[in-house]
C-alpha cells in the first residue's frame, strides 16, 4: 500500500501518480453541504466522478476487471471521515493499492461472505 501523503483541509485538492504505463488522477474535494469528503479519478480511458470517500478496502472494487489498482481509505474509529481536517490530522488515510493488494482484499472479502 502506497499512503497518499499531503492531503491538507482545502476543499480541493489534485493529485497526479506515475502507474504502470499511464498517470492516476486523483482530485479530492470536500462539501460543506454532504458533510463529506468526495472523489473523481481518471486513469487512462477510465474516469469516475464525484464519489464519497468512505471507510472502505477498495473503493474502486467494483472497476477490479479494468484498473490495476485500488483505492482504500481507514479511519482510526471506522466511521467515514466527515470533517475537513481528517487527513490533515492523521484521523483518516487514503492508499493506492497495486494489483496484487487488490486481489488479496478481494480474497479476503469473499471468504468472509463463505464463512
Amino acid at each position: 500500500m502506497r499512503q497518499i501523503n499531503k492531503i491538507t483541509s482545502d476543499y480541493l485538492q489534485r493529485f497526479v501518480f506515475s502507474y504502470n504505463f499511464g498517470d492516476i488522477e486523483l482530485e479530492l474535494y470536500y462539501s460543506d453541504n454532504m458533510v463529506g469528503w468526495f472523489f473523481s479519478l481518471k486513469y487512462g480511458e477510465f474516469e469516475a466522478k464525484n464519489l464519497r470517500l468512505v471507510n472502505h478496502p477498495n473503493l474502486l472494487n467494483q472497476w477490479n476487471l479494468n484498473l490495476p489498482f485500488g483505492l482504500r481509505c481507514e479511519t482510526k474509529n471506522g466511521i467515514d471521515a466527515l470533517s475537513r481536517f481528517d487527513f490533515e490530522n492523521e484521523f483518516a488515510s487514503l492508499y493506492f493499492l497495486d494489483e496484487l493488494e487488490v486481489n488479496n482484499v478481494m480474497n479476503y472479502e469473499l471468504r468472509r461472505y463463505d464463512e
